[in-house]
């Protein structure tokens, strides 16, 4: 009876070892997870940040590209109708 007593004792200390390992185990698991949580959502703010930007300097681009655009409008119907002017009598262009 003694001896089973004993046995169930070191089974239930080896048991109580184990759970405190596992416990140990879980919790820098979890500090780990909570780490990397912690970089995933400064790289989803960074990933915010540079896709803000991005669509920022499209947008200028774009802008940029549609003033030169009437800009070299501009340029070119002056010089077209300078060309007209210099070249054709104004008899002919009416």
């Amino acid at each position: 009876m003694q001896v089973e007593l004993r046995k169930k004792e070191q089974l239930l200390e080896r048991q109580s070892e184990q759970l405190s390992v596992s416990q140990r185990v879980i919790a820098e698991q979890e500090e780990e997870l909570a780490e990397v949580t912690k970089e995933l959502e400064e790289t989803e703010r960074e990933n915010t940040r540079l896709r803000e930007s991005m669509e920022k300097m499209l947008e200028e681009t774009d802008n940029n590209r549609q003033i030169l655009i009437k800009y070299l409008r501009v340029i070119f119907h002056r010089r077209t109708k300078f060309f007209c002017i210099s070249y054709f009598p104004s008899d002919v262009l009416n």
